[in-house]
């Protein structure tokens, strides 16, 4: 039939007619409704073109036909119900269509949907061939969607896609090289289970919004849409958003999604590549509230992105790789499920690359997983990390790791920082079993607890930086080489600690060594707090320095510290020890206050002669090797008997001896040495060129005391026995004698005693005025010599005032001893002069012609040697205001009356 213009009433088919526009050149408007079997349009002869255009609505009971070449044109806003519609030609939707029918655009067919125009497709919408087209520039309402050709929407903003309701159907489904491009346009897909995407099949979203919505989420049954592209198709977003609500997206099967400048929204049941899947991000955003999944070589890679995983599960699994670059992600989950896990397993690899990842979730890498984190990216652990089998964290290229709440290490795991990297620890970083961890060209700083518990492997820091403000616990070998370690609050090693070329300063806090340490060319400098070596401990030193400013350095009893050309320093702090301390081509300088209740012993090549001789030759003595050089407090007393068996020079500060001890070589040039109830011996000549030597003891001196300054003092009582002898070495030697009334100084020597200097006595006011003899030296073998000049003084301790005697003090020299003789009437009386006037402050001086004491005389006097005997008597003379001569000639007079035990007098 040919109908040229309009359908007239009369030609209109009943339901049982074919409506044929076959005809070339037929174009037909259906200006009513239309019932009909059938309806085709056009041919399948080559360039035959018809067309129908319909205005109403039609109803056909099998099929609706359009032959390529032909027109349907939809200007109706009723209904068009068919069992198909096959497009292979055109069809134009201008109005509000509703095609209640299964649609299939084969061949090169194309349909239309116009500016203004809407189509609602109420069954199956098939595009079964790469040349079919859907176009669509209105709005639009799809049941289920096949294509292996295109479909455009553009400009249109209203439009979905529905489930078909068929069993077993994929609703939306793309394949081929089918392409499905929204330019400036909003689709939603609802209520969907699957849309997926096959061979090179694309999802092009340029300037739009896709929204992926399901309107039930039901993890425990599975229930759920699904948007998954497989095989190498495409999915491009541009300037676009994506929602995807209560459903999955899992690309699969080497397929590829690209962000550019784009939002991802996911709530719902996860995102999965896997397969080889690809997933680029460019300055794009993620917000996902799902599980967030890669595996089987799938990839991740961002640039300038962001990502936010919220309440729920991030994943790399088997040989997965995802890279942040210029990126940041925020992983956030306080829905913890042991049965979910978070992290790296089975060789899966993050890169992260000038980004930030904040981890507010428990996190896991394992089973020979990687994070590598460079280019100045920083890496937040906010709650739980754990590390196991062969997982592993680099770290490069001044990056940052902030540890804020707890990171564990185990089974293999290892934790590499290279290039700059920072690493805080601001919760707890342990690394426990075979576990490891390398910090190189690093600053490490620990706030809060740093725990090192690995059985079989050792980790190192190389020149690196590490404070410890809070607590660092090596119980596993540690190395530190060309590091700077800064101790605040407390480090401590109970295995194997190694340190080369690293300086390590306490500020304060404790250092603490249980085990072993073993330092080549290495640094401690104790500013305050405690250095510890603990009891049993090993501590070796090989060109190292220590020095102890301040605080307290202790070492415990049967410990060992081993100090090779080493040099030990002592400034103003306190150094307590009790092992033994072994000094090879090394030395101790001691400012502050030293301990010793152990020894301090030396290697084979130090010998004491040898270094007595080049002491005395004044050869340099190998830079302070094996020299103990103490300016400060030194106390020997332990439980037990200690040795120095190194040279022990006392240069200015105090030697307490209150245990036995033996000290291979002494000298003394200033300072004083103490004896505290105990012995003191030596090997070598004890030299005392300056200083004292004092208290209660004795020394064992097998070659004897050099005595060049001072011997005993004016405080208290001195008993010194000497096993040795003792030479009086100069005029600038002296002994000082203290004398109360039970008691008196008594310095005794076993061999001969060589006088010379002077002697200094005083004597406590209160001693009474009887004849008394107060042996003051005395010798087993013999005493020779004369003391040069001979001082007494009265003492009141109370007021701790002097004044001298009334009457000249004798002193009494034998073959073994010297003895001070004191007589009736020496001493002065508490308020009176010994001339009767006042001694009281305020007399003092008033008037010239009283005779209070001004200026003292010495006059020394060498009395009667005779065989071995020979006394020395000292006349202590004060010079008031008389003449000269007058002076001189009552000296004179006195001297005739002095009672000697001997009495050839030589002046």
């Amino acid at each position: 039939m040919k109908f040229t213009e309009t359908w007239l009433p009369q030609q209109i088919p009943t339901a049982i007619d074919i409506a044929n526009i076959i005809t070339n050149g037929d174009n037909c408007v259906a200006s009513g409704s239309i019932v009909a079997s059938s309806i085709v349009i056009g041919s399948t002869v080559a360039n035959t073109i018809c067309a129908l255009e319909i205005r109403d609505s039609v109803t056909v009971s099998t099929s609706i036909t359009v032959y390529p070449s032909s027109l349907l044109n939809l200007n109706t806003s009723s209904i068009i119900q068919s069992a198909t519609l096959s497009i292979r030609g055109q069809a134009n939707n201008n109005q509000n269509v509703e095609l209640n029918t299964d649609l299939t655009i084969p061949g090169s067919g194309s349909l239309t949907n116009n500016i203004g125009a809407s189509i609602k497709i109420s069954k199956l919408t098939t595009i079964s061939t790469a040349n079919g087209k859907f176009t669509n520039y209105g709005s639009s309402d799809l049941t289920g969607l096949k294509s292996n050709g295109v479909v455009n929407y553009t400009n249109t903003q209203s439009n979905i896609l529905r489930p078909t309701g068929i069993s077993g159907t994929i609703d939306v489904l793309f394949q081929g090289s089918s392409q499905f491009n929204l330019n400036n346009s909003t689709v939603e897909v609802y209520n969907i289970e699957y849309m997926e995407l096959y061979g090179t099949s694309s999802l092009n979203i340029n300037n739009s919004t896709f929204r992926y919505i399901y309107p039930v989420y039901d993890e425990d049954n599975l229930i759920y849409g699904v948007y998954s592209p497989y095989a190498t198709s495409q999915t491009n977003v541009i300037d676009s958003t994506w929602v995807q609500k209560n459903s999955s997206i899992w690309l699969a099967t080497g397929s590829t999604m690209t962000l550019t400048r784009s939002s991802l929204n996911i709530e719902g049941y996860s995102f999965n590549a896997q397969n080889t899947a690809k997933l680029f991000a460019y300055d794009s955003t993620l917000e996902i509230s799902a599980f967030f999944f890669f595996e089987n070589k799938a990839t991740l890679y961002t640039l300038n992105t962001t990502i936010n995983i919220v309440d729920d599960y991030f994943g790399i699994f088997d040989n997965a790789v995802v890279t942040l670059e210029s990126s940041r992600m925020t992983l956030t989950n306080s829905n913890i499920n042991e049965t979910q896990i978070t992290g790296l397993l089975n060789n899966a690899t993050m890169f992260i690359k000038n980004s930030n990842l904040t981890l507010d979730a428990d996190f896991l890498i394992s089973d020979n997983s990687t994070m590598q984190i460079s280019d100045s990216s920083t890496l937040y652990i906010e709650k739980e990390m754990l590390m196991s089998g062969d997982g592993s964290i680099d770290m490069m290229n001044n990056s940052h790791i902030i540890i804020n709440n707890n990171m564990s290490m185990t089974e293999m795991s290892y934790f590499h920082t290279y290039s700059g990297s920072t690493i805080v620890i601001n919760g707890d970083l342990e690394v426990y079993d075979q576990g490891d961890f390398t910090f190189q060209d690093s600053t490490v700083t620990i706030t809060s607890s740093m725990i090192l518990e690995a059985t079989d492997y050792y980790s190192i820091i190389n020149g690196s930086t590490v404070y410890v403000d809070g607590s660092f616990k090596s119980d596993a070998e540690l190395q530190m080489i060309n590091s700077n370690i800064r101790i605040r609050l407390n480090f401590s090693s109970a295995t194997k600690l190694v340190a080369i070329g690293t300086s390590t300063v306490i500020e304060s806090g404790n250092y603490v060594i249980a085990d072993e340490f073993s330092g080549q060319a290495s640094n401690f400098t104790l500013q305050n707090g405690n250095f510890k070596i603990k009891a049993r401990a090993s501590f070796s030193c090989e060109g190292c320095i220590i020095n102890i400013l301040q605080g307290e350095f202790t070492q415990g009893s049967k410990s060992n510290v081993n100090l090779v050309n080493t040099v030990f320093g002592n400034d103003d702090g306190k150094v307590e020890t009790e092992g033994n301390i072994l000094l090879q081509e090394s030395g101790i300088t001691n400012k502050g206050d030293f301990i010793l209740r152990g020894d301090i012993t030396a290697d084979s090549s130090f010998n004491s002669l040898s270094y007595i001789s080049n002491r005395l030759s004044g050869r340099s003595v190998q830079s302070g090797s094996y020299i103990v050089d103490n300016q400060g407090l030194f106390q020997i007393n332990g439980v037990n008997k200690s040795t120095i068996a190194v040279a022990f020079k006392n240069s200015g500060g105090k030697l307490y001896v209150s245990q036995d001890s033996h000290i291979e070589v002494l000298e003394q040039t200033n300072g004083s040495i103490i004896l505290d109830g105990k012995s003191l011996s030596t090997s070598q000549v004890v030299t005392i060129s300056g200083g004292t030597l004092e208290g209660h003891g004795t020394v064992n001196a097998v070659n004897g005391i050099d005595n060049q300054a001072n011997i005993g003092n004016n405080e208290n009582v001195n008993k010194i026995q000497i096993n040795g002898s003792l030479t009086q070495n100069g005029e600038q030697s002296s002994v000082t004698a203290y004398i109360t009334e039970d008691d008196n100084t008594l310095i005794s020597a076993s061999e001969e005693v060589v006088l010379n200097g002077t002697l200094t006595v005083r004597i406590e006011d209160t001693v009474s005025d009887k004849n008394q003899t107060k042996q003051i030296i005395t010798s087993n073998s013999q005493v020779t010599g004369q003391f040069k000049k001979i001082n007494v003084v009265f003492y009141n301790k109370e007021t701790k005032k002097e004044t001298q005697p009334c009457k000249p003090i004798e002193t009494e020299k034998t073959e073994k001893g010297f003895a001070v003789l004191l007589k009736s009437g020496n001493t002065p009386s508490s308020t009176s002069n010994c001339d009767g006037t006042s001694n009281s402050s305020t007399d003092n001086n008033t008037e010239e012609g009283k005779k209070s004491i001004k200026t003292p005389l010495i006059i020394g006097l060498v009395v009667g040697i005779v065989g071995l005997s020979a006394a020395i008597t000292l006349v202590l003379l004060f010079k008031n205001r008389i003449s000269t001569k007058l002076f001189f000639q009552k000296t004179l007079d006195k001297i005739e009356r002095l009672s000697v035990k001997d009495k050839s007098i030589h002046q």
